[in-house]
């Protein structure tokens, strides 16, 4: 900072925040919007600061940071980008929100942006009407992730049967299942070849002609 006036720097900062919706900042032409960062991801740079704008100013310098968190009096920056949602102010990103109708759910925000299709269709319908809203059926990364989504949907939507992106055991994105995500005894076979989440139990399969509601997902 040698050279620059950071008093100057500091009023800019303050005049530009003014006017960002809540929990949002804007510095030097960059708005930073509310974000949770997931814990398993480390900074790429830490350094300690006072004051939240300024934060904001260090990581718009830096073309490759697209988040930062100040805890603390400590601004971590990082280079994941993280999709924006109004979750926290203690952490921002650039990265962009999730377009309608897909939105990021509280602690799933590393699954991507989700949209459930309530109407009762096909897996095949299910899947059209995912690829036309700019996703695809929903697939978790592995058997840990779709725990957590599985555990969401059990506290907030219980009781339901969604159609996810799997077919004979195999996940859209080409892994194959792993018993921790099934129903004790499943996948059964015979015509029941594509896989429902079942928020009060795990997975099953079931013939792709029931209908069923679903959930989309974009992939980040």
């Amino acid at each position: 900072m040698h050279g620059v006036n950071l008093s100057l720097v500091l009023t800019l900062l303050s005049t530009s925040a003014a006017s960002a919706g809540s929990g949002d900042v804007t510095s030097v032409g960059t708005m930073w919007q509310a974000t949770t960062v997931p814990a398993i991801l480390a900074p790429t740079e830490t350094i300690s600061l006072g004051s939240e704008l300024f934060c904001a100013y260090q990581a718009s310098q830096r073309a490759w940071c697209s988040a930062y968190c100040f805890v603390g009096g400590v601004c971590s920056m990082y280079v994941e980008e993280i999709p924006a949602e109004k979750t926290t102010s203690s952490c921002k990103t650039t990265s962009p929100a999730c377009p309608a109708p897909f939105s990021l759910y509280p602690g799933l925000e590393d699954v991507g942006c989700l949209y459930e299709v309530l109407s009762g269709n096909s897996w095949n319908v299910s899947r059209d009407t995912c690829q036309e809203a700019g996703g695809d059926l929903m697939v978790p990364s592995g058997p840990e992730q779709y725990a957590r989504i599985i555990a969401y949907f059990k506290v907030y939507i219980p009781g339901g049967l969604w159609w996810v992106g799997i077919y004979d055991n195999v996940w859209l994105t080409g892994r194959v299942g792993v018993t921790a995500e099934w129903d004790a005894g499943q996948p059964n076979g015979g015509e029941e070849h594509c896989g429902s989440m079942l928020s009060a139990s795990t997975m099953g399969d079931y013939p792709c002609s029931t209908a069923l509601s679903a959930v989309c997902q974009i992939r980040r």
